[in-house]
């Protein structure tokens, strides 16, 4: 099932908790039940060469992920923190930068194997409504400049 809608990533700012991303959800041609945004669908390329950095986390989870729906004409965005070089004592997903520049993409990832929040046990109308969403949809570029002072989580 192929998406009709845009993901479109802005860079926020540096902040001591991390690099603040917005990802929003817009331009949508149906009505989808998607899982909300995670911290790890973004992607981070550094324009030297190299191979992009993997997240890092001390422990895994399997769990439910709660969703919202997204109607035409609507745009949805939500917040995302990159903890960067912070320890995996503390947060639950960092990732390890060099000072660089780098081109970050959101990847939004749903696979059919991917758990749900199970709306219909909650009697919700959604479910039967709105078809989830099943595939990959990939945001525009920004930019980000990593100094050495800035790289801290």
């Amino acid at each position: 099932m192929g998406a009709s809608f845009h993901v479109t990533l802005d860079f926020i700012g540096s902040e001591p908790q991390g690099l603040r991303f917005r990802v929003a959800f817009d331009s949508s041609q149906a009505r989808w039940l998607l899982p909300y945004p995670e911290v790890t669908g973004l992607r981070f390329v550094p324009l030297a060469d190299g191979d992009a950095p993997e997240w890092t986390t001390r422990y895994l989870v399997t769990e439910p992920q709660d969703e919202f729906v997204l109607n035409p004409d609507d745009r949805i965005a939500f917040d995302l923190v990159a903890r960067v070089n912070a320890s995996i004592e503390i947060y639950r997903w960092t990732l390890q930068l060099a000072p660089a520049e780098y081109d970050v993409r959101y990847i939004y990832e749903v696979d059919s194997g991917k758990a749900r929040y199970d709306y219909l046990g909650k009697g919700s109308r959604f479910a039967d409504l709105t078809p989830p969403l099943v595939g990959t949809v990939e945001s525009n570029a920004v930019r980000v400049s990593l100094a050495a002072a800035s790289v801290r989580g």
